[in-house]
């Protein structure tokens, strides 16, 4: 059984919560609702300290249920890019659709930036055979 240490955090006056895994050799961060200044400033700071723990070969942004990023949820995966590339790492988001797809592909995240998955377990499965 893969080693999976598990961390969910939700904000007290928001429906918004962030669920943090360590998977393998992946960070896995599942997002949820909306992605802005005010989510970001609230989790950044666990994201951070998730980064700052192991060091990960792949992190996987799982957006599967957000519904809107910002500016400062671009810059949230800016950051994140930054620090999985100092490694030779390699950052994949997940079930981006809509909005955030839109905005994702507008900004320059494209497939020479990063991967992109339809679903999480889909993401895990190749990038553990590329491990």
């Amino acid at each position: 059984m893969p080693h999976v240490d598990y961390t969910n955090k939700m904000d007290k006056n928001t429906s918004q919560h962030i669920e943090i895994k360590h998977h393998n050799q992946h960070l896995i961060l599942t997002l949820d609702g909306e992605i802005d200044a005010y989510m970001v400033t609230q989790f950044r700071p666990y994201i951070s300290d998730a980064l700052d723990e192991e060091s990960k070969t792949s992190i996987l942004i799982n957006l599967e249920t957000v519904t809107f990023i910002d500016s400062h949820a671009i810059g949230l995966f800016v950051h994140i890019l930054k620090r999985i590339h100092a490694v030779k790492g390699i950052l994949s988001f997940t079930g981006a659709t809509g909005q955030p797809a839109s905005v994702l592909n507008m900004v320059g995240f494209n497939d020479e930036l990063v991967s992109y998955f339809d679903t999480l377990d889909d993401a895990i499965k190749q990038l553990d055979k590329e491990v």
